[in-house]
């Protein structure tokens, strides 16, 4: 009888670690799908992080422009202002005379 316990003893460890292989299995599936699916989502992320990287930098260089930009524009705005307070003042000194 001792020999038939270890037997059955035997077969339901052998059954139970089946049981835990399958389930081993089963879970590895579903984390292997899982890693598949989150390394995708990295690299979208990856690609969208470039893109915006990109456009930062577009961003950034037209911006630089513009500022190199802006000297310019204020001293054309500011000649443009000193002609017209010459042209007021010479309408001023000319109601003045008259």
């Amino acid at each position: 009888m001792d020999v038939l316990k270890k037997i059955n003893n035997i077969e339901t460890k052998i059954q139970l670690l089946v049981d835990k292989l399958r389930s081993l299995k089963q879970e590895n599936k579903v984390l292997v799908d899982e890693n598949i699916e989150l390394k995708a989502n990295v690299s979208q992320q990856k690609e969208l992080i470039n893109d915006l990287k990109t456009k930062l930098i577009k961003t950034q260089r037209a911006l630089e422009l513009r500022k190199e930009d802006e000297p310019k524009e204020s001293q054309k705005l500011r000649k443009q202002m000193d002609r017209y307070i010459a042209e007021i003042d010479r309408i001023v000194d000319w109601l003045n005379n008259a």
